[in-house]
Protein backbone atom coordinates (compact mmCIF):
# COMPACT_ATOMS: atom_id res chain seq x y z
CA UNK A 1 0.00 0.00 0.00
CA UNK A 2 3.26 2.32 0.58
CA UNK A 3 4.10 1.48 -2.55
CA UNK A 4 1.08 2.02 -4.46
CA UNK A 5 0.80 5.58 -1.97
CA UNK A 6 4.00 6.58 -3.23
CA UNK A 7 3.62 6.00 -6.93
CA UNK A 8 0.30 7.89 -6.69
CA UNK A 9 1.73 10.44 -5.46
CA UNK A 10 4.25 11.12 -8.41
CA UNK A 11 1.01 10.19 -10.69
CA UNK A 12 2.49 6.86 -11.46
CA UNK A 13 0.28 3.60 -11.88
CA UNK A 14 1.76 0.27 -10.67
CA UNK A 15 1.18 -3.12 -12.02
CA UNK A 16 2.18 -5.75 -9.41
CA UNK A 17 3.53 -8.95 -10.67
CA UNK A 18 3.00 -13.09 -9.91
CA UNK A 19 0.82 -14.50 -7.29
CA UNK A 20 -2.50 -13.08 -8.55
CA UNK A 21 -4.35 -14.66 -5.88
CA UNK A 22 -2.86 -12.11 -3.67
CA UNK A 23 -2.17 -9.18 -6.04
CA UNK A 24 -5.93 -9.08 -6.82
CA UNK A 25 -6.56 -7.38 -3.84
CA UNK A 26 -4.00 -4.56 -3.71
CA UNK A 27 -4.99 -3.64 -7.39
CA UNK A 28 -8.88 -3.08 -6.21
CA UNK A 29 -7.86 -1.69 -3.56
CA UNK A 30 -6.27 1.07 -4.88
CA UNK A 31 -6.76 3.98 -7.38
CA UNK A 32 -3.51 3.67 -9.33
CA UNK A 33 -3.66 0.40 -9.89
CA UNK A 34 -3.19 -0.47 -13.77
CA UNK A 35 -3.48 -4.30 -14.53
CA UNK A 36 -3.34 -7.80 -12.36
CA UNK A 37 -0.95 -9.83 -13.99
CA UNK A 38 -2.55 -12.99 -14.85
CA UNK A 39 -0.47 -16.12 -15.22
CA UNK A 40 -3.23 -19.02 -16.68
CA UNK A 41 -2.02 -22.41 -16.49
CA UNK A 42 -0.12 -22.67 -20.01
CA UNK A 43 2.44 -20.76 -17.93
CA UNK A 44 2.21 -22.45 -14.41
CA UNK A 45 0.43 -25.83 -15.04
CA UNK A 46 -0.31 -26.11 -10.85
CA UNK A 47 -2.07 -23.07 -11.10
CA UNK A 48 -5.72 -24.04 -11.28
CA UNK A 49 -4.53 -27.23 -9.09
CA UNK A 50 -3.38 -25.67 -6.20
CA UNK A 51 -6.56 -23.88 -5.02
CA UNK A 52 -10.00 -25.29 -4.56
CA UNK A 53 -11.38 -21.93 -5.90
CA UNK A 54 -9.05 -20.58 -8.46
CA UNK A 55 -9.69 -17.68 -10.16
CA UNK A 56 -10.88 -17.66 -13.50
CA UNK A 57 -10.98 -15.09 -16.23
CA UNK A 58 -13.84 -14.05 -18.06
CA UNK A 59 -14.54 -14.50 -21.66
CA UNK A 60 -13.57 -10.78 -21.60
CA UNK A 61 -10.32 -10.88 -19.51
CA UNK A 62 -12.21 -10.04 -16.17
CA UNK A 63 -11.98 -11.73 -12.74
CA UNK A 64 -13.90 -11.45 -9.24
CA UNK A 65 -12.22 -10.64 -6.17
CA UNK A 66 -12.88 -13.24 -3.83
CA UNK A 67 -15.33 -12.44 -1.29
CA UNK A 68 -14.26 -15.08 1.35
CA UNK A 69 -12.42 -14.82 4.27
CA UNK A 70 -8.70 -13.59 4.98
CA UNK A 71 -7.52 -14.49 1.03
CA UNK A 72 -10.38 -15.79 -0.13
CA UNK A 73 -8.77 -18.72 -1.74
CA UNK A 74 -8.58 -21.86 -0.12
CA UNK A 75 -5.11 -24.59 -0.93
CA UNK A 76 -5.59 -27.86 -1.89
CA UNK A 77 -3.90 -29.69 0.61
CA UNK A 78 -4.14 -33.14 -1.08
CA UNK A 79 -2.64 -31.54 -4.17
CA UNK A 80 -0.12 -29.64 -2.69
CA UNK A 81 1.76 -32.81 -0.58
CA UNK A 82 3.81 -34.12 -3.07
CA UNK A 83 5.39 -30.74 -3.12
CA UNK A 84 6.29 -30.43 0.24
CA UNK A 85 9.51 -29.71 1.34
CA UNK A 86 11.90 -30.55 4.39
Amino acid sequence: MQVAALAASHDLRIAPHGAQEIHIHLVSAISNGLILEFYRETVDPLRDKVFKNPLTLDKDGYTTVPDAPGLGIEPDYEVLKPHRVG
